[in-house]
């Protein structure tokens, strides 16, 4: 990491995350019988995956963000593309959410 520097400090994250997952797939699997770990994170990235695509699209395009202003709009653009992902898969979860922390009545998502 010290030697790729900001690189390398990418791919340390990258590597912890890689590591962080297999932990959770393995709890996962073991405490939900049934569950089917690569579904879940499928759903989980999902959102991420629809968002970012046009994002990388533009800076093919257009290239890279060349002040604050602009990165901080492809970041809010970002946020509101993943934010819309979110509400269209996943809108039954959400509601059921929702319904519990109001207090009504659980049902299955």
């Amino acid at each position: 990491m010290y030697s790729d520097g900001l690189i390398g400090l990418g791919l340390a994250f990258a590597v912890g995350e890689v590591v962080a997952f297999i932990i959770r797939g393995i709890w996962v699997a073991r405490f939900f019988t049934g569950v089917h770990i690569l579904r879940q994170l499928t759903r989980a990235f999902a959102p991420t995956l629809l968002a970012v695509g046009p994002i990388l699209a533009g800076r093919a395009v257009f290239g890279a963000e060349q002040s604050l202003p602009a990165a901080i709009a492809v970041f809010v653009a970002y946020l509101a593309m993943t934010i819309a992902a979110t509400l269209m898969l996943e809108r039954p979860l959400l509601i059921e959410a929702v319904r519990a922390l109001l207090g009504g009545e659980l049902q299955a998502a």
